[in-house]
């Protein structure tokens, strides 16, 4: 689920990868619009408070997650958990704030994802978990541009798609590639609409999502 609490995502204000004045890029998703930080999935707490080398963090919650993954959940005003405490899906872990107050930052919630000690972006992750779909095979790359999509596909002559897209309806669209074609039909199949495509079409869709 999202951290909000539902299978709906929240609304986002500032996306993952956002470059930085000082050259460094935002690492994390941020989400408004709701008060009480709840977690994505079951797990067990690791860190509470404001740890140190992440001042600019304010107060934090991190868990690691019993499929394998961290969620780091910075600027709550105050958390309701403890270290090693184990939480269920959905369960409160803080409040939204805006900690420290200095940076001014405004109220939200800054919402991270490591996947085997790597960051990577929430929100097509999060996506896939709440589609009932499995994180991206090694084999994979998930990417997520702002864009209202219907699904679409396209396979190979031999029948591995490499190609996938699924839009939400409200402006976001999360593709990924791969060799996994079950993973690529699954993805596609949940938003209806699916096309195929000829290899030009795809070509040109793909530049379009890599921006190129």
């Amino acid at each position: 689920m999202w951290p909000n609490g539902t299978t709906t995502r929240p609304t986002i204000s500032d996306d993952y990868g956002t470059p930085r004045p000082d050259g460094r890029v935002h690492r994390g998703t941020d989400f408004v619009g709701f008060s009480q930080v709840r977690a994505v999935s079951a797990g067990t707490v690791k860190v509470t408070g404001t740890p140190s080398g992440w001042g600019a963090g304010g107060i934090q919650v991190w868990i690691e997650h019993d499929d394998g993954y961290l969620t780091r959940s910075l600027h709550l005003a105050s958390y309701s958990i403890g270290n090693e405490q184990r939480v269920a899906a959905g369960q409160q872990i803080g409040v939204m704030g805006n900690t420290p107050p200095e940076y001014g930052y405004g109220v939200h919630l800054h919402l991270e994802v490591v996947v085997n000690g790597v960051q990577i972006d929430p929100v097509p992750f999060l996506t896939n978990r709440v589609s009932g779909l499995e994180p991206p095979l090694d084999n994979s790359r998930i990417h997520q541009r702002n864009n209202n999509m219907a699904s679409l596909y396209y396979s190979t002559i031999n029948g591995v798609t490499t190609f996938a897209l699924a839009g939400d309806g409200v402006g976001n669209a999360a593709w990924l590639e791969t060799t996994d074609q079950a993973l690529a039909n699954q993805l596609a199949a949940q938003h209806g609409n699916a096309a195929y495509l000829t290899p030009g079409s795809f070509n040109q869709w793909k530049g379009f999502y890599k921006g190129q």
